[in-house]
């Protein structure tokens, strides 16, 4: 039996055959490594709508990655229906009772993707963009807003550097089980 190189396997086998677990907050360290999609005869549909909606949201770069876990089973109208309650209330905290009179250029905004998967919890991948002088405030209060939502959950938060590779990382992460056909593709808070 000839061995096989571990540069050879894909990338969910790479991690098994060493007997690591992965962190579930670890970003891959490429962006091509963000590209699972699920075996489908209309993998270039997928495709297409995923690189639209990188281009979308590349338009202006983020400053935070988030993570919002249920630990509890949802289906995506309870995921939708949470995520629009966090919004609110972060906004509210963050840019005042009045925040949808603010321009858009002024708040905060997400763009991310749940992943609503048959067995599990599901969580939802966001790349947020805070403005600077709220950086500290939004990681408290989005934390602590999340909790108040949902009990169960958790919320982990980190910075994006600023740099196109790593904008493209983290978004390449949040897109990785992207379904155009899903009763969620994607979330984004203009949407709410």
């Amino acid at each position: 039996m000839s061995e096989i190189k571990e540069e050879e396997l894909p990338l969910q086998n790479r991690y098994r055959s060493r007997g690591n677990r992965i962190d579930r907050h670890e970003l891959p360290a490429k962006p091509d490594e963000c590209t699972h999609e699920p075996a489908s005869a209309d993998s270039a549909k997928r495709r297409a709508y995923r690189d639209a909606l990188f281009e979308f949201a590349l338009s202006e770069p983020a400053s935070h990655w988030v993570t919002l876990n249920f630990y509890r089973e949802a289906t995506p109208d309870a995921v939708s229906r949470c995520l629009r309650r966090w919004r609110v209330e972060v906004f509210r905290r963050l840019h005042g009772q009045r925040f949808h009179d603010l321009p858009q250029g002024e708040l905060t905004y997400f763009f991310g993707c749940p992943e609503l998967k048959p067995a599990g919890s599901p969580h939802v991948h966001l790349v947020c963009r805070v403005p600077e002088p709220l950086h500290a405030k939004f990681i408290r209060v989005a934390t602590a807003r999340w909790k108040a939502i949902v009990p169960s959950g958790d919320v982990y938060i980190v910075p994006i550097g600023p740099t196109e590779a790593d904008q493209r990382r983290v978004l390449g992460y949040a897109l990785k089980w992207l379904d155009p056909s899903s009763a969620l593709p994607f979330v984004d808070s203009r949407m709410y």
